[in-house]
């Protein structure tokens, strides 16, 4: 896991919600702001730090103000890899708690 990956796993522990949508953000949550063809989330950062998200991910260094931006090279990629991450640690859990039993061939 890099460094980066590593350092959101720890916020998200600290901050478990999740939004990428500035207009619907939670208080404490963690802010993706994610690209498309005619939008850039990374430009309403501050408008959801300013509405109560703990942290703003952005991947538009020009946008990074303070110590709550966590800048990465592209947003979309990171929240796939921390979701990835997540999943696997709750399937390590539960394969190593006996709820979830593997079948085998």
């Amino acid at each position: 896991m890099s460094n980066t990956l590593l350092q959101l796993y720890e916020l998200f522990l600290h901050h478990p919600e999740i939004s990428t949508d500035s207009r619907q953000i939670t208080p404490g949550c963690i802010f993706f702001g994610l690209k498309g063809d005619r939008f850039n989330g990374s430009l309403y950062a501050a408008q959801a730090l300013d509405a109560g998200a703990a942290i703003a991910v952005i991947d538009t260094p020009s946008q990074h103000h303070d110590s709550r931006y966590f800048v990465v090279e592209d947003v979309l990629d990171t929240l796939q890899q921390l979701e990835s991450h997540l999943l696997m640690r709750h399937y390590d859990g539960f394969m190593k708690s006996g709820k979830l039993k593997g079948r085998t061939r």
